[in-house]
């Protein structure tokens, strides 16, 4: 037996007596989406760009939607999550993938935020080169 959920499309019904206008159409089936790419653990400088990338698939075409230690993050809806990273950006990062058929989340994935290694390698060589 076929599947059918009230989608607002591109159809428009008179109603009779009056002047309003109703957007109607049928969805038949869907397909959940399925995540073929997870997000990877992250370790960069602070002050370095930070990524995050997820594949999906499903139709109609999933939509996103990244959390941070559990926290929904405002704006944030596309497949890549990309980023300046601070030292409050450190934590775990999941994306909720989903369409009219399902929803499901992403693996997490952790952001580790270390000093900028070349200014430690830059003191650590000044140091030597003042011991000489």
């Amino acid at each position: 037996m076929a599947e059918y959920k009230v989608n607002i499309g591109p159809y428009q019904a008179d109603l009779p007596g009056s002047d309003y206008r109703v957007n109607i159409g049928v969805f038949q089936g869907g397909v959940a989406p399925v995540i073929t790419g997870q997000p990877v653990d992250v370790t960069t400088p602070k002050g370095q760009l930070a990524s995050f990338t997820i594949t999906a698939t499903g139709l109609p075409a999933p939509s996103y939607q990244w959390y941070k230690d559990d926290i929904e993050m405002s704006g944030e809806t596309s497949s890549t999550l990309s980023f300046y990273a601070a030292f409050s950006d450190a934590g775990t990062y999941k994306c909720r993938v989903y369409n009219v058929a399902g929803e499901l989340y992403s693996n997490p994935a952790i952001l580790t935020v270390i000093t900028n290694p070349w200014r430690y390698n830059l003191f650590k060589l000044q140091s030597d080169f003042d011991r000489s």
